[in-house]
């Protein structure tokens, strides 16, 4: 039986979904502190955000705001009417 091997899966996510190095996700854990790119709160793991139509690699970002932004994305007026609700509230 073949085990799962977390780190292999990992690198091979890196690589097949971003076409990132480990190398590469480190540097730019480390321009980033360890933090995420938004709230700027550190984080063991950062997760890669990048357009989803383009595939382009953005930032690093932590769960909540990689959730956020995900859902958000190419929803411009959608953020605007919920900045507007909070300045109202």
């Amino acid at each position: 039986a073949r085990w799962y091997r977390p780190e292999e899966a990992r690198i091979k996510a890196l690589r097949n979904k971003y076409n990132l190095s480990v190398e590469e996700y480190n540097h730019m854990v480390e321009v980033q502190a360890g933090k995420c790119f938004i709230c700027e709160k550190p984080y063991k793991k950062l997760y890669v955000d990048h357009n989803h139509r383009t595939g382009r690699v953005r930032k690093l970002l932590c769960p909540g705001c990689n959730s956020c932004l995900g859902y958000l994305e190419n929803r411009t007026e959608l953020v605007q009417k919920m900045l507007e609700y909070l300045e109202l509230h």
